[in-house]
């Protein structure tokens, strides 16, 4: 265990972004690289784990703001100590890194409840904004959390309402029919972004811009969480997120079959 003490590291909590990033390491990003990567583009040093279990017994003792790792850990895999995180009720930010780009390896990691994937080596700088944007979120919840902050988004005293749908900007909630769904910060903030854009027809582009700060994160990133989200809504409920083949998605609860 490199970091023995995540919660009480002063090394996490300096400079920069102020945040308690937990990384994962492997072949793929060494804990040398993690931590060079980190004081350049974040100000601040993460903690590291170099194993699943390790990874996992930290990210239970620690809460950690934000949580990279890379796929192919020791012991236990990237996707399965997420899984694990999701199944005990933890919802902290995650992104999988990894050398593999295949479908099948990206969505594993978005199905075991990752937040995104990046594959690496890669472009530095969209990591950065990507893991920027990851922070934000994970920012407004611990805002929330204590009662509220400048940074949050509002929604107005009585949240947001789109047909059963209701948002509770207070407790970063969102409810279908009176029963809460069980979202991860991602999840919530794509369908968010679907409750303030009711009826309208929004293009993939805009919605990776809008919530991973970038068009660049994948349009395959953006159909596995319409997925998981549509899994979700289509639980409780009629369907109310529709593709406009060709245009993009939309969030309206009284419409049709997808045309």
């Amino acid at each position: 265990m490199h970091d023995a003490d995540l919660p009480h590291s002063s090394a996490s909590r300096s400079g920069g972004t102020g945040a308690r990033i937990l990384i994962g390491c492997g072949d793929a990003v060494p804990p040398e690289r993690a931590r060079a990567l980190c004081r350049e583009f974040l100000g601040c040093d993460p903690v590291t784990a170099v194993s699943g279990p390790e990874l996992l017994a930290l990210a239970r003792s620690g809460a950690p703001d934000l949580i990279i790792t890379v796929a192919d850990l020791p012991g236990e895999d990237g996707p399965r100590v997420v899984r694990a995180l999701r199944d005990e009720g933890d919802h902290v930010p995650v992104l999988i890194v990894s050398r593999r780009r295949e479908t099948a390896d990206v969505v594993r990691g978005f199905m075991a409840g990752a937040d995104d994937y990046v594959t690496w080596p890669g472009d530095a700088t969209l990591l950065q904004l990507r893991v920027r944007a990851l922070l934000r979120r994970s920012s407004w919840e611990r805002r929330a959390r204590r009662g509220g902050g400048d940074d949050a988004p509002t929604a107005g005293a009585q949240g947001t309402t789109v047909g059963d749908l209701t948002l509770d900007e207070a407790t970063r909630t969102i409810s279908r029919a009176g029963t809460a769904l069980r979202l991860t910060p991602t999840e919530y903030a794509l369908l968010e972004h679907f409750m303030r854009h009711p009826g309208q027809v929004l293009s993939k582009r805009q919605l990776l811009e809008a919530v991973w700060g970038t068009a660049h994160a994948g349009q395959e990133t953006l159909e596995t969480f319409v997925r998981r989200l549509r899994q979700k809504l289509n639980a409780t409920g009629d369907p109310v997120l529709h593709t406009r083949r060709g245009f993009g998605y939309l969030l309206d609860p009284g419409r049709g079959p997808d045309a």
